[in-house]
């Protein structure tokens, strides 16, 4: 069995992402409530507690929900966090109590493990108290070892944190908005500005110019699969999305990279196959 990436819901109305080996199951932010988040589960065939571990990316609340705390709590499900977010997350009703029971673990930009998966988490640019972290995860299959690399919400993607996307297999990556739906919304200025700014959302076009740089940087053939993450619902559109990465890839010659999509409402799986890369 290779590395399963199940996104069981992406958006600005939760957002949470499985990540699974044969023998491990790390659920990325807990952006719902736990009745969801187990109907959700139970759809690519999990339970809650079969679950090996739990990483928040950051604080906001499409990403860390009260009541999916309380079922971590329940399940004794040990929370993975980076040390900035602990003063802001004990904060959060029901987070408290997992700490004083010994459930948080802190990280740094430092590579930590979980079962047999190895994850480093790495700070983006977002307007989330705290901080906000990407994620890569690394898995060895068959004498290969994958690159999984998930960053669902970020304002601007800095060139000094190119090097964390490098080599990936597949990127979960948002793509946010269109700027001319964003523009042309009636959404407030301050808000519209918020979502533009170098601590909010990528555009779909930022999205695409940051895979470009990625893959250029990559070793030929690496990225096999971009999951286009967190679209906005009322300022994309997903045929837009996935128009827009398709043309800036094959403008500079990475036509063969596959384009996924998430969804709000109901789970996304992606595979990645040991005997050849990644499968939808």
């Amino acid at each position: 069995m290779g590395l399963t990436l199940s996104v069981l819901g992406s958006g600005s109305k939760g957002n949470a992402a499985l990540i699974a080996s044969s023998s491990t199951r790390v659920l990325v932010d807990v952006g719902f409530s736990h009745r969801q988040l187990r109907e959700r589960l139970a759809a690519v065939g999990v339970r809650p507690a079969d679950l090996s571990a739990v990483v928040v990316t950051h604080s906001h609340s499409d990403h860390i929900c009260q009541s999916a705390l309380k079922m971590c709590r329940k399940e004794r499900l040990t929370i993975y966090c980076h040390s900035h977010h602990l003063p802001v997350f004990l904060t959060i009703p029901g987070f408290r109590p997992l700490n004083d029971e010994g459930l948080v673990r802190l990280f740094e930009e430092t590579e930590f493990t979980v079962g047999d998966l190895a994850l480093r988490g790495f700070e983006l640019p977002h307007d989330a108290p705290g901080c906000n972290v990407g994620l890569n995860v690394l898995y060895s299959d068959s004498g290969r070892q994958h690159k999984l690399t998930i960053a669902t919400d970020l304002g601007h993607l800095p060139a000094a944190k190119l090097s964390h996307f490098v080599d990936s297999d597949l990127i979960m990556l948002e793509s946010n908005h269109d700027l001319t739906m964003l523009r042309d919304s009636d959404r407030p200025e301050s808000l519209k500005a918020r979502i533009r700014g170098d601590n909010g959302h990528l555009s779909n076009a930022q999205a695409a110019e940051a895979i470009v740089a990625i893959a250029a940087r990559s070793r030929p053939g690496a990225l096999k699969q971009v999951v286009l993450a967190h679209l906005s619902q009322e300022c994309n559109d997903a045929d837009l999305a996935l128009r827009t990465m398709r043309g800036m890839l094959s403008l500079y010659g990475f036509p063969v990279v596959a384009i996924g999509l998430t969804h709000q409402d109901r789970p996304a799986v992606f595979e990645l196959a040991a005997e050849s890369g990644v499968r939808c």
